[in-house]
């Protein structure tokens, strides 16, 4: 019963994300990954790395490769078990953080003999408000399945060195599965140093213990060596595109990191998906200076408590071997990053502590830490559950983050992503242009690419030059052949150092120019360009699609079709449909325009180019005839729609002034606005 309490306490505190949808990573891992969706590509899983899943990921961006196979199996079950619902993935993570707590719960009273300091202790660990990140967040389910799998290990050598059958079958199932999940299993000789200490009842730390060990562990400790090896050389985490740094900047990021997890777990702070510590300006003292206390005080209570209390020294241990690898002790060339789901594993330790200190303390002391204990957990619980109930709403979410962290670069990146998803490219051009104030000196170039892509898309057809000094910016971001280059178009000024961008970029700044250059009818400029970004990669979608639309505005579309054919399995498919459903309405109305002639024909003509976004062709097109629209109440608007996306607002209001309302016509506009990603 205690069992199924601290479980139920798992699910209650994180029940407000049950029917939350997808957030941040999500999309790319899951709904958007063919590769995560069907049992088919179970083969791939073990020969790719987590991240790749579409060829722009692969060629377009910088990634860590992550191998992971086991949560691209839980992917797949889930999506087929929920017909591609988040929902179904938020229940499996409430399920396996409820199977850890069944776990932890059995461990830590194994471990320490005592029925209520591990109830109280494994409460404290499930109902952290850290936890919301790996329950609540479906990505983050890759700390849950790792620990749940050493949970499992430990288990199976309990009943080994007991003498009970099923014990070793259990241990070679963990460990598979911990390894299958994340690259934080090598930390588990630690924890099985504990089972260890307990099957051979609890001695202390001493000389003879640690020889005794070596054997036993020996398994573990070559497997953990091992896959080390085997990663390094084969599918390596470091991220050679990156500047190293110096031993001492490591050593401060590392206090910093761990000041930072520190401070997280006994003041948990507002959530936050990501702070890199390249983005957050460096190094903060005071986070360092409580590096430095935490580590001099781990070290401290494992050597002192060694024969008093061994317990405490084991935990110790398990603690800091278990933060390890999340604050970068080996350094992968990336910037660190603080998030709080590197916990889960770490805090299992820290509940070994909690445990043995309320069934070690006398009897008036026990009664009170329990109190302590049991306050702690109502105000943990509902910290937790105030958390995840952010994860319920992606939007919601995002808002929040940027009212508390608006200065983090990070942060605010993150609603940029969603803002472009939701098509709302001036408020997510906005955020661009006040964060660029916050971004590391190698990354400004990078920054004013990705505004000028934004402001590409919120300048009309008809607004040449703005488009013009959009080309001729990003082509000094290229060809580096000035110094500083300078954007000043409505409604963006920028002025940034040039040098040379990141390698992944370069092909997309080429895709940029191509787009730039087919709207200004340039065809033969764009066509030369885009095959400087096919030469990094034609199958990535993010310069398929392009290539596909300049030729389809170029009237060849069935090149345009063959060019999008090249994109391969795992490429934004979105993104490739929506595009390929445009350019074949586009042939069906020109299809029906050849054999019509008048006013029929010029419909038919009309729809096809705004079929592929063409607006400024369309009110080309339609202009000659405005009195005609003008005239109907209905074509009017018809008029009126192509004019306010083709950057003519002001003649689409004169248009409708006869027929409607300026209230009727503040709406239409506003609406049309909203359409092309131009609403406020």
């Amino acid at each position: 019963m205690v069992a199924s309490a601290v479980a139920l306490l798992a699910i209650v505190a994180f029940a407000p994300a049950l029917f939350g949808g997808w957030i941040f990573d999500d999309h790319s891992l899951i709904a958007q990954n063919p590769y995560a969706h069907s049992f088919q590509y179970a083969p791939r899983w073990f020969t790719h790395d987590f991240w790749d899943i579409n060829p722009d990921s692969v060629h377009l961006a910088t990634r860590l490769t992550y191998w992971r196979p086991l949560v691209n199996a839980s992917y797949c079950v889930d999506w087929n078990l929920g017909n591609g619902s988040p929902v179904m993935f938020h229940i499996t993570n409430a399920l396996l953080h409820a199977a850890v707590a069944v776990l932890a719960f059995t461990t830590l009273r194994r471990w320490t003999r005592a029925l209520l300091p591990a109830a109280l202790a494994a409460a404290l660990f499930v109902a952290h408000p850290t936890k919301a990140e790996n329950v609540a967040w479906i990505a983050g389910r890759t700390d849950i399945v790792c620990t749940l799998a050493i949970l499992v290990v430990l288990a199976g050598m309990a009943r080994r060195m007991d003498g009970k059958r099923g014990g070793i079958a259990l241990e070679i199932l963990g460990t598979v599965g911990a390894y299958l999940s994340k690259e934080q299993a090598i930390v588990l000789p630690a924890f099985v140093l504990v089972e260890l200490w307990v099957a051979w009842d609890r001695p202390p730390i001493d000389l003879a213990f640690v020889r005794r060990s070596i054997r036993p562990m020996a398994p573990q400790v070559v497997i953990a060596f091992a896959y080390l090896v085997v990663r390094a050389l084969v599918l390596p985490l470091r991220n050679f595109a990156m500047p190293s740094r110096s031993l001492v900047d490591h050593a401060l990021a590392l206090l910093d990191s761990l000041g930072r997890f520190v401070a997280e777990l006994f003041v948990p702070s507002e959530t936050v998906v990501k702070v890199a510590l390249i983005h957050a300006g460096g190094h903060t003292g005071w986070f360092v200076a409580l590096g430095v206390l935490a580590s001099t005080a781990l070290v401290a209570a494992a050597l002192g408590f060694r024969t008093r209390a061994p317990a405490v020294t084991l935990a110790c241990i398990a603690f800091a071997v278990a933060i390890a690898p999340t604050v970068e002790m080996a350094s992968t060339g990336f910037s660190p990053l603080l998030m709080e789901r590197f916990l889960y594993l770490p805090t299992l330790a820290l509940a070994l502590l909690v445990a043995v200190l309320l069934a070690g303390a006398n009897l008036s002391v026990a009664r009170i830490g329990s109190v302590v204990a049991l306050l702690a957990i109502v105000v943990t619980t509902y910290l937790a559950t105030q958390r995840s109930s952010l994860y319920s709403d992606e939007t919601v979410f995002a808002d929040h983050e940027v009212e508390l962290h608006g200065d983090n670069y990070d942060v605010r990146r993150f609603r940029v992503d969603i803002e472009l998803r939701a098509h709302r490219s001036r408020r997510a051009l906005a955020d661009l242009i006040y964060l660029r104030q916050f971004a590391k000196r190698t990354f400004l170039v990078d920054s004013a690419y990705e505004i000028a892509d934004i402001a590409t898309g919120v300048v009309p057809d008809l607004d040449k030059e703005s488009l013009g000094a959009l080309d001729t910016f990003v082509g000094h971001l290229i060809d580096r052949d000035v110094s500083r280059a300078t954007l000043r178009i409505p409604p963006v000024t920028l002025e940034t150092e040039v040098f040379a961008p990141s390698p992944h970029l370069k092909p997309r700044m080429y895709a940029l120019r191509a787009n730039i250059a087919s709207r200004l009818g340039e065809t033969d400029r764009a066509l030369a360009l885009i095959a400087e970004a096919d030469k990094a990669c034609d199958a990535c979608a993010a310069i398929a699609t392009i290539h596909a639309l300049i030729l389809a505005r170029a009237g060849r579309l069935d090149e345009a079709v063959a060019a999008l054919d090249k994109s391969g399995l795992g490429s934004d498919q979105e993104r490739v449909a929506g595009t390929l459903a445009h350019i074949r309405s586009a042939g069906e109305h020109l299809n029906r325009a050849s054999a019509l002639s008048g006013p029929d024909r010029l419909r038919e003509q009309h729809e096809a180019f705004a079929a592929l976004g063409m607006w400024g062709k369309a009110y080309e097109l339609v202009a000659p005839y405005r009195a005609a629209f003008a005239s109907s109440p209905e074509l009017d608007l018809v008029y009126a729609g192509t004019a306010v996306r083709a950057g003519r607002p002001d003649e689409a209001r004169a248009v409708l002034a006869a027929h409607h309302s300026p209230d009727e016509i503040d709406a239409f506009v506003a609406a049309a606005m909203e359409d092309m990603g131009w609403g406020p």
